[in-house]
């Protein structure tokens, strides 16, 4: 277990894995205040790092079922929050296809 763990370790810190999710999850967060911005359905977002949710003004389970529909993977928090949890190689281009998806869905709703 411990050879494992000290393998994931080198991955992590020989692909800069770590530097990558710092600069993307803030260009995460700047799409979602973008998103905030452009649809009134959407009040904001919350969370840390990849770690964040799009609070929207009405149930969040119509967006989930679109989005996932539309082959992005995310869940709801509570009745009106969509939960992101992407995974640590996520890159700006894959943000920019899920904001895509995201305006496709809330211009739907």
């Amino acid at each position: 277990v411990c050879a494992a763990v000290s393998t994931v370790f080198d991955i992590i810190t020989e692909d800069h894995i770590l530097e990558n999710v710092k600069e993307v999850s803030a260009y995460l967060e700047k799409q979602l205040d973008a998103l905030t911005n452009e649809f009134d359905c959407v009040e904001g977002h919350r969370g840390l790092g990849f770690m964040q949710g799009l609070v929207l003004n009405k149930p969040a389970g119509a967006v989930v079922n679109e989005m996932i529909a539309h082959g992005v993977i995310v869940i709801t928090a509570g009745t009106n929050v969509v939960r992101m949890l992407p995974p640590l190689i996520t890159t700006k281009e894959n943000v920019d296809e899920a904001m895509r998806v995201f305006r496709d869905v809330l211009s739907m709703q």
